[in-house]
């Protein structure tokens, strides 16, 4: 079983999306801040993080090089699923290594299954 860990502070949004991820057969962790995301990597690895890049204690960006660097996350694939617009923050997350960037506000669900579940990209 595919294992998500999703950071996401809008508690609708990491509801809504926790279900549907559960509903596809993932494994779900949800967290609300980086500082959660961090702990949830210290007790063990995911296969796949989703990650928004507006988050209340530390920039997506910041967080996404901490995982990378983490032990449990060097091997992490990373969805970036936000609503922000600043396309030099969209850049800087590219240049890291993502399998994804997508808009929460217009992306399918089913789109980022999609890519999660393609033998390709887990």
């Amino acid at each position: 079983m595919i294992s998500v860990l999703i950071v996401e502070d809008d508690a609708f949004i990491r509801d809504i999306t926790t279900i549907k991820f559960s509903e596809h057969t993932y494994e779900v962790v949800a967290c609300a801040s980086a500082e959660a995301a961090l702990e949830a990597l210290d007790v063990r690895a995911f296969d796949v993080l989703l990650l928004d890049l507006d988050l209340p204690d530390m920039s997506g960006i910041e967080l996404l090089k901490t995982v990378r660097a983490h032990a449990n996350g060097v091997t992490t694939k990373v969805i970036v699923f936000s609503n922000s617009d600043d396309l030099e923050l969209k850049r800087e997350v590219e240049k890291i290594g993502v399998l994804g960037l997508f808009a929460k506000a217009s992306t399918p669900y089913e789109e980022l299954f999609d890519l999660i579940d393609s033998p390709t990209s887990i």
